[in-house]
């Protein structure tokens, strides 16, 4: 499903401790739409993904419509994470 997808939104409303899904799909070179909450703004920084300003539908709908209109940006930052995802999440 991963490869078939534009993008990936992880829409988690509290602190996750470490975020698979989101790891996953860097991994594999899918861009990420998350939420300002828990490990995701650490795993997506850097311009790794796309980080809503809050948890809000609004929000998330905001960075998911963003994403999917910079197709530059959006495959930019799918390269940076799957080339982060090797080097830092193996030791997690």
């Amino acid at each position: 499903m991963y490869a078939e997808a534009a993008l990936t939104c992880v829409p988690s409303a509290w602190r996750e401790p470490f975020g698979y899904a989101v790891a996953e799909a860097m991994a594999l070179g899918v861009p990420v739409v998350g939420t300002p909450l828990g490990a995701i703004p650490e795993l997506l920084g850097d311009e790794r993904g796309f980080i809503a300003v809050s948890v809000t539908p609004e929000a998330l709908a905001a960075s998911i419509r963003q994403a999917l209109t910079d197709e530059n940006g959006r495959a930019e930052r799918a390269e940076r994470a799957a080339a982060f995802a090797p080097e830092e999440l193996q030791s997690m």
